[in-house]
């Protein structure tokens, strides 16, 4: 398993700390808080992080209307080659068995296919990640395991979307094995610091 560690060193009686990712592309915030983390003062967490990828394919009618989703095919060990490819009048999303290393994700739109695709990643079941391909595209991206962890709202909940305007700090990365203390008081304000060992390893802070 993967897993980070946030501790609560500040005099926030109770944090509300969201785990979500995003892709480069995302210009703003608007992502899912696919992990919360309640942790009162002094107190420690260890968060099971172990992604789980899955794609499916959806397209639309010129009103904006989805015509169609896909069922997710998942992505084994954050790799693999799709092609969206249509038969008759069915559009379906493929995985090939073409080779695929490095958590590199190959996706084609054949060309039989005549219309705007969406692809959709997802991330622990929730899309966090969606980009259009013409007929004839080929799109590679590599699926990170970089985090954002941000101080936010109290009623931000898992699994709902929110935004910069509901984020109490400014969001920081953390990655497998790391750990983030939260720092400060409400006089003087809070910010994370990202320790590159587990909270385990830890003789003193």
């Amino acid at each position: 398993m993967s897993y980070i560690y946030v501790l609560n060193h500040s005099d926030d009686p109770k944090t509300s700390i969201a785990l979500y990712k995003k892709s480069d592309e995302v210009s703003d915030i608007n992502v899912h808080a696919w992990m919360m983390a309640y942790i009162p003062i002094g107190a420690a967490a260890r968060l099971n992080i172990r992604p789980s990828y899955g794609i499916f394919i959806s397209y639309y009618s010129p009103g904006g209307n989805i015509l169609y989703e896909s069922e997710v095919i998942p992505i084994t060990d954050g790799e693999g080659v799709f092609r969206v490819v249509r038969s008759a009048q069915e559009i379906n999303l493929l995985l090939t068995d073409t080779f695929s290393s490095g958590n590199d994700v190959l996706v084609e739109v054949d060309k039989k296919v005549e219309r705007l695709i969406h692809i959709n990643i997802t991330r622990n079941k929730q899309v966090y990640f969606s980009f259009p391909l013409s007929p004839g595209g080929l799109r590679q991206f590599v699926l990170q395991d970089d985090l954002f962890i941000s101080k936010v709202r109290p009623e931000i909940e898992e699994g709902s979307v929110f935004t910069a305007r509901e984020m109490l700090l400014s969001p920081d990365v953390i990655q497998s094995g790391k750990t983030a203390i939260l720092r400060g008081t409400a006089n003087l304000g809070y910010d994370f610091v990202i320790r590159n060992t587990a909270w385990s390893d830890f003789i003193n802070l």
